[in-house]
C-alpha cells in the first residue's frame, strides 16, 4: 500500500492463543525446577526427595503455607508493579525501591499515632490499618513516579533510574531503623519498631486478609487494561509511543502513573 511518497505494509500482529499463553509459564517454571536441580546434584542431594520437602513444607505444613501465602501476596503486588508499566512501554526493575517506599509511608502511619512511644497501648485498628494501606500505595507510587516523570518528560532511561531508586531507598531505609533514626526498634539497633499487638494484620482463616485485597486487584488491572480509556492509552502508548502521542496521548501522562 503507497500512500502518497510513503510506503505501508500490513502486518499480522503476534498473538497468543489462551492455552498458549498458559503454557510458556509453566514451561519455564518446569525448566527452572530442572536447571535448580544441578544445585542439588552438587550438593549430593536428590533432587526429586529435596523438591519433594520443599513443596511439602510449602503446600502440607500448617507453619509453611502461610509463609506461603504471604509471599504470593508480596510476589502478586510486585507483579503488578511491573505489568502496568510494561503494558506501557515501560521496564520498572524497581520492585524492591517502591517496596522499601511503601513500608516507610505505611510505618509513618502508626509512628504518627504514638505506636513506637506507646507499644503496649491498644490503638483503633479499623483506622490506622486502612490508612497504612493508603500510605503504602501511597509511598510506593511517589518512588515509581520520579522514574515515570523523568522517562516521559526527559527521556531518561527508565531501567537506570528505577536501578539508582532501588540502592537510595535501600540506605534511606537502612539510615531510618539504624541508631538514632525515627523508626529504629527501641530493642536494638538494625531493625524497625515493632507493631502494638492491636494493629496486627487481621488473619481469615490463618490466611492474611491482603491477599483478598491482591486478588481484587489482579481483577481490577484486567478490567483497566480491557474496559476503559486509561488502559487503552497505556496500551497503544506500549505499542507505539510516537503514534499514541500523534493520537493526543500524553507521553508524559501515561508513563507518571505507571
Amino acid at each position: 500500500m503507497r500512500i502518497g511518497s510513503y510506503e505501508a505494509k500490513l502486518r499480522r500482529r503476534v498473538s497468543l492463543a489462551g492455552w498458549e499463553a498458559a503454557i510458556i509459564p509453566i514451561l519455564a517454571i518446569i525448566f527452572a525446577l530442572v536447571l535448580f536441580s544441578s544445585v542439588f546434584i552438587l550438593a549430593g542431594i536428590n533432587p526429586l526427595s529435596a523438591y519433594r520437602l520443599i513443596f511439602s513444607y510449602a503446600f502440607a505444613n500448617p507453619n509453611g503455607f502461610p509463609l506461603t501465602l504471604y509471599r504470593f501476596v508480596f510476589l502478586l503486588l510486585c507483579t503488578f508493579a511491573f505489568i502496568i508499566p510494561f503494558r506501557a512501554g515501560l521496564w520498572n526493575i524497581g520492585m524492591t525501591g517502591q517496596l522499601y517506599g511503601g513500608v516507610l509511608a505505611a510505618f509513618a502511619v502508626p509512628l504518627a499515632f504514638g505506636a513506637k512511644a506507646f507499644p503496649t497501648e491498644h490503638f483503633p485498628a479499623g483506622i490506622i490499618i486502612p490508612l497504612m494501606l493508603v500510605a503504602a500505595a501511597l509511598g510506593g507510587g511517589a518512588v515509581g513516579a520520579i522514574a515515570g516523570y523523568l522517562k516521559g518528560k526527559f527521556e531518561v532511561n527508565e531501567i537506570v533510574v528505577t536501578m539508582m531508586l532501588n540502592f537510595m531507598a535501600f540506605w534511606l531505609v537502612s539510615f531510618l531503623i539504624k541508631e538514632g533514626g525515627p523508626l529504629m526498634s527501641p530493642g536494638g539497633e538494625g531493625q524497625g519498631f515493632k507493631l502494638p499487638p492491636s494493629l496486627y494484620a487481621p488473619l481469615i482463616k490463618n490466611v492474611p486478609f491482603t491477599i483478598i485485597l491482591a486478588l481484587g486487584l489482579a481483577v481490577l488491572v484486567y478490567w483497566i487494561f480491557a474496559k476503559t480509556s486509561l488502559g487503552y492509552q497505556i496500551r497503544a502508548h506500549g505499542h507505539n509511543p510516537a503514534a499514541a502521542r500523534y493520537a493526543g496521548i500524553s507521553n508524559v501522562k501515561i508513563p507518571l502513573p505507571s
